[in-house]
Formats: C-alpha cells, sequence, structure tokens
C-alpha cells in the first residue's frame, strides 16, 4: 500500500509542477500578446472600425483574465491558499467572475 501512496503522491506533485510551470509561461506569453493588441487595436486607422472595436474590447477581457484569474488560481491551486473557502460572498464572487471573464471574450 506505501508504494502506491508513494507514487500517487510523486504523480500529484508532477501535475501540480507542470500545470504552475504552464500558468507561468500563459501568464507571461499571453500578457506580452494582449498588450500587443491593445497597442494595434487602438491604432487611429482601427478606432472607428467596428470588428476592431469587438476584438478590443474582448482583449480587454482577456487581460483581466491573464492578469487577474491566472494568478488566484495558481495561488489556490498550486499553493492551498483560496480565499473562497472561508466566505461564501468571495466565493460566489469569484465564480460568477471567472466564468463571465472567461466567456465574455468568445
Amino acid at each position: 500500500m506505501s508504494s502506491t501512496d508513494s507514487t500517487i503522491n510523486q504523480i500529484n506533485t508532477a501535475v501540480t509542477t507542470i500545470v504552475l510551470s504552464l500558468s507561468i509561461i500563459n501568464f507571461i506569453f499571453g500578457g506580452i500578446g494582449l498588450i500587443f493588441n491593445v497597442l494595434i487595436f487602438t491604432r487611429p486607422s482601427l478606432r472607428g472600425e467596428p470588428c476592431s472595436l469587438y476584438f478590443l474590447f474582448s482583449t480587454y477581457f482577456n487581460l483581466f483574465f491573464i492578469f487577474v484569474i491566472v494568478p488566484v488560481r495558481v495561488v489556490s491551486e498550486g499553493f492551498n491558499l483560496d480565499l473562497a473557502n472561508f466566505n461564501l460572498v468571495i466565493c460566489k464572487t469569484e465564480l460568477f467572475t471567472f466564468y463571465v471573464a472567461r466567456t465574455i471574450p468568445c
């Protein structure tokens, strides 16, 4: 039984490490790419186009996702520091905000 428990713990540790690494990479490259999107879509020649405005607001919601939601998820999943476990209002607000912010750009 102890070898099975040890194997499960090793797999859980490996998965947590991989998810944290990919989240940090996503945070860095996603933030850079979205900032470039904002710079492009706010150019005067594109500011008046309706599709450019749509893509700009989609970029803003994705920026919120990358700079707010991803770090909160990394802290809560990777380091077991979840504020939603202690307060029902924070839990409901966090859940609603995370799902709305992720689905609006789609």
